[in-house]
């Protein structure tokens, strides 16, 4: 990394982008990365210490959310041509998983959009294609064969994983304990 500041976007730092671009390059798990998250704590606390030497910490709501967590496998998504209901596709998906047809096939499991498992929130979303592919922790999808090792990090999707996780962070100020919102 050329520089330990963040970007900057419309006047909003950027914070993320540090861990998420070396994140891709280096993985998730390497030093680079801890090394990154260790400035991004600085930085918080730096926040947090000036808002409080400034007395107005109390009188401030702090919310930071992060959408994904990071490693080395992504999920799998797969747009049938308009031609084939998402239906048919999926089970001749299945059919072609059985043991013995695919390596390792048995780390991806294959879900209709209106079938995910509802602890992943996201079926109702305009965005989800019609089939999508769940892969296991630490295996990567690949269209070919291929003998490239790579040790660079993928986004994770499936809430199952600690390694998914996102993070979501709150001052107390302005919410009350027990407060409970919606799940997003």
């Amino acid at each position: 990394m050329s520089s330990h500041e963040p970007k900057w976007w419309l006047g909003e730092p950027l914070w993320d982008w540090i861990l998420i671009i070396r994140g891709h390059q280096v993985g998730p798990d390497d030093p680079q990365i801890t090394e990154a998250v260790a400035r991004i704590d600085s930085l918080i606390g730096r926040l947090i210490d000036g808002l409080e030497k400034r007395g107005v910490f109390e009188d401030v709501t702090i919310i930071m959310v992060g959408d994904h967590g990071m490693y080395y496998t992504p999920m799998l998504a797969i747009r049938p041509p308009p031609s084939h209901a998402p239906s048919d596709f999926f089970a001749k998906m299945n059919e072609g998983l059985e043991p013995g047809k695919v390596e390792n096939g048995k780390y991806l499991k294959v879900y209709l959009k209106e079938e995910l498992p509802s602890r992943l929130h996201y079926a109702a979303s305009g965005r989800i294609p019609p089939i999508i592919g769940l892969i296991e922790e630490s295996f990567k999808g690949e269209q070919k064969r291929t003998k490239r090792q790579e040790c660079g990090g993928a986004h994770g999707y499936d809430n199952a994983f600690f390694s998914h996780a996102y993070y979501f962070y709150w001052s107390w100020s302005s919410i009350r304990k027990g407060e409970e919102g919606a799940v997003f």
